[in-house]
């Protein structure tokens, strides 16, 4: 939907009221939650639904919707209290959000129904248009749960496209707590898979719990990285390597940079930075290996180059440690 189409908060709410659910101490002053305001309307169009919208994230410039199927009368206070999270995240790190960002919860979105849904993806809100305030722009960005498998296609690929495919199984952005993936459609996962073989993925990197390196030389080295780390080049190599395009993997101490070239080279850039020019060759080992899921791996080309995979501790949103990725 282009923005030509899109509506004006008053337009789109006209004279609805709104269920306000403000923190009981300003942020300013204290308080734990860093939002003015959410803002809960009732509506019916396209079919029964809340619409949130929030109030605080100005400096960011811009606010969040969120939209959730539901025919109840009052509304759901598990989606206040999610977008309270997202919201003590953000300004947690200082930095908000922008079209296209990804966030793991790392568990279901609720526990009260049957929910695959564990990952926010941040899209463009198809209906509101962007609000003018002293001069500055506020767009509106849509909250988006997806699975996880859904989050790695999105990976894989180019995020624009994903989030096109993604409209049309999802009309208006409405939240459907027990939908399946949208990869449980075989059609949809072939063109997905289609699409990322002809266009490559747009993910330049990936992130890793912890990463450690060793070079010694040229062709000498020991480099260990996660299971989180490795699950992500597993999906996200093909649509960049033999693309002729690089991707890192970063850790809070250290980066490995992996490109495509016609000579291997492994080389130490920092004590904190590694790069690793895979052949086609090396390359194809790479898949087999994170294909077989083995923990540690050489290359042919080099007999003392060792990859190691270590398991990696899965956190959520608060940094708490839900649970533990291995790979093996």
């Amino acid at each position: 939907m282009t923005t030509a189409t899109k509506n004006s908060i008053e337009v789109l709410l006209g004279s609805l009221q709104a269920t306000e659910f403000k923190p009981d101490i300003p942020f300013e002053l204290g308080g734990d939650q860093p939002l003015d305001m959410i803002a809960a309307y009732k509506m019916s169009d396209p079919e029964a639904h809340w619409l949130f919208l929030t109030t605080g994230f100005k400096k960011y410039g811009f606010e969040l919707s969120f939209r959730v199927k539901s025919d109840d009368e009052m509304a759901p206070m598990w989606a206040v209290e999610f977008i309270k999270s997202l919201a003590k995240f953000a300004f947690n790190r200082d930095n908000g959000f922008v079209v296209g960002d990804m966030v793991a919860i790392n568990r279901p979105l609720v526990s009260f129904v049957d929910c695959f849904l564990d990952t926010v993806l941040f899209v463009e809100d198809p209906a509101i248009e962007a609000l003018e305030d002293g001069g500055d722009s506020i767009e509106f960005i849509q909250i988006m749960p997806i699975t996880a498998d859904e989050a790695m296609a999105a990976r894989s690929w180019t995020m624009e496209k994903f989030m096109q495919v993604l409209s049309y199984q999802t009309p208006a952005g409405l939240v459907d707590l027990g939908r399946f993936s949208i990869l449980k459609n075989e059609n949809i996962a072939q063109a997905i898979r289609r699409g990322a073989e002809n266009d490559g993925s747009d993910t330049e990197c990936v992130p890793c719990g912890k990463i450690l390196f060793n070079v010694s030389d040229a062709s000498s080295a020991y480099i260990e990285i996660d299971a989180l780390a490795a699950e992500y080049l597993l999906a996200i190599l093909p649509g960049r390597i033999p693309h002729g395009r690089s991707i890192e993997v970063i850790s809070p101490e250290h980066n490995v940079k992996l490109m495509a070239g016609d000579e291997g080279m492994i080389r130490g850039v920092s004590d904190s930075w590694v790069e690793i020019t895979l052949t086609p060759n090396m390359y194809n080992q790479m898949m087999e290996n994170l294909q077989l899921k083995r923990k540690r791996f050489f290359f042919d080309e080099f007999e003392n180059v060792s990859f190691s995979v270590n398991d990696y501790y899965i956190k959520d949103m608060e940094n708490r440690t839900v649970g533990v990725k291995q790979w093996r």
